[in-house]
Parts: C-alpha cells; sequence; structure tokens
C-alpha cells in the first residue's frame, strides 16, 4: 500500500480520488488530504487534516507516516516556508510530487530541456519553488500542467464575458484535469521519481480557433477576437508518451 497525502484537497484532488476508485487501486493506494475549510472537502470519504499555510504550527498535527506528498497549492506568500517546514517535519525517505506550471516558460517550442524563465510573476515564483525542491536530499518528480479544463472548469465560460480577448492567434496549452489525475497515478505506480514532465494535450489550436468552438457548444456569447504580434508557446508531451503514458483526452473534444 503506498499512502498519498494531498497538501490541498482542490480541484485537482477531487478528480484523483475519483481515479484512484476508477482504476480500482485502492489497495494499492491510499489517499488523505489537508484542508482549511472542512465544508468544502465533506464529499472526501478519506482522512482529512486540518492545515493553514499562514499558520504552520498546524502543520505539526498531522501525521508523518505518508509515502508520498502531493504538493498542490496555490501561489502563496510564504510557499517558500511552507517547503521549508514540510521538509523538516516528514522523513527523508517520504517523495514527493509538485504540481508547478507551464508557466515556468515563455515563448517559443518548449521541452523538458527548455529554460525556464517565467512567463508571469507566478512562473518566476515557481521557479524558484522547483529549485528548492530539486535541491532537497529527497525524490521528487515536478509536473508542470498546462491549463486545466475539464467538465466543471471550462476557460471558455469566463472569456465569454469578455467584449474582446486580445492574443487570440496564440496556440493553447492545455490538459484535461482527470488526464492531470490519471499521470499522478502513473508516477505512483511506474515509480517515475526525480523528473520533470510537461503535461499538455496533444492539440495546439490557436485560442481563437479553440475557445471559440467551446463558446460556441456552451451557447455562450461571442466575443471579438483580437490578434497581436506575440509569438507562441508550443509545450510538448514528448516526454510523458515516452514514459508509457497514453491520454484519456489527447484532443481535448470535450463532449
Amino acid at each position: 500500500m503506498r499512502s498519498v497525502l494531498a497538501i490541498g484537497l482542490g480541484h485537482l484532488a477531487k478528480f484523483l480520488h475519483e481515479q484512484i476508485k476508477l482504476d480500482n487501486c485502492g489497495h494499492q493506494i491510499s489517499l488523505s488530504g489537508t484542508y482549511r475549510n472542512l465544508e468544502k472537502v465533506n464529499s472526501f470519504d478519506i482522512d482529512k487534516y486540518y492545515f493553514e499555510s499562514t499558520d504552520l504550527t498546524s502543520l505539526n498535527a498531522v501525521p508523518q507516516n505518508f509515502d508520498i506528498l502531493l504538493l498542490n497549492l496555490p501561489i502563496i506568500e510564504n510557499y517558500s516556508r511552507v517547503l521549508e517546514k514540510i521538509d523538516q517535519k516528514f522523513p527523508v525517505n517520504t517523495k514527493i510530487i509538485f504540481i508547478s506550471s507551464t508557466s515556468v516558460y515563455s515563448e517559443g517550442e518548449i521541452d523538458e530541456s527548455s529554460t525556464r524563465v517565467g512567463a508571469s510573476k507566478n512562473g518566476e515564483k515557481l521557479i524558484l519553488l522547483e529549485d528548492y525542491l530539486k535541491g532537497l536530499k529527497r525524490e521528487v518528480t515536478i509536473i508542470r500542467p498546462g491549463g486545466l479544463i475539464d467538465s466543471s472548469r471550462n476557460p471558455a465560460r469566463f472569456l465569454a464575458r469578455k467584449d474582446v480577448i486580445s492574443d487570440s492567434q496564440l496556440a493553447i496549452n492545455l490538459i484535461h484535469t482527470q488526464d492531470v489525475a490519471r499521470f499522478i497515478l502513473h508516477i505512483l505506480k511506474k515509480d517515475l521519481w526525480n523528473e520533470d514532465y510537461n503535461l499538455v494535450c496533444d492539440n495546439h489550436l490557436s485560442k481563437e480557433e479553440f475557445y471559440s468552438g467551446e463558446i460556441a457548444r456552451l451557447a455562450l456569447e461571442m466575443p471579438k477576437w483580437q490578434k497581436s504580434s506575440k509569438v507562441s508557446k508550443i509545450v510538448s508531451n514528448a516526454k510523458v508518451k515516452q514514459s508509457g503514458f497514453s491520454f484519456l483526452y489527447p484532443d481535448l473534444s470535450l463532449k
């Protein structure tokens, strides 16, 4: 039995919880998690532990006997201090999966060997967090998903509320949330440690091509699309496929 503690029970953790059930691997992998608001995690029939990142002493009550930590917190002000506290608390043989983002990259053709320059403030912060984790004396694997999309989380709903969408010619780098959950289990089953993986689907349509289709499918009001001179970022998923992983949603045809 591999015991996993999700630091942050949120949207992705819900998919991971369900995927463990779908894969019938509950006898192989057990999931627990931390929460800030108990009401928001009532749907999780797992062991839950209170942890508030602004009060690091709350981590003291969380058990230490986990094989893997899944770090899935949003970018918070004291994230580096949280990581230091986690490293101090958990034994060195506790492995870590860190959910980062493709925002650590800028424009151009991107793979895991590409220079991380940070395309945003969050991207810059994630680079520092990744480097800190890579320097620990423990096994760490980093997953960099593209933008998450699924039946309940679709950026098209947000975009449809805008009058004008800029940079409409830029390529998208998206991933279905279920495929992120499936890839986490793939790492656990295959023991893929001390690796970085950029996790995106196969297709890289332009923002206008993809989201205009989604907005129409959802019967929302179509915004105006405005092109710019910016260069696209196109992230490769070749390394993920080379690991033996098969996408459930390779082209994100959400039906």
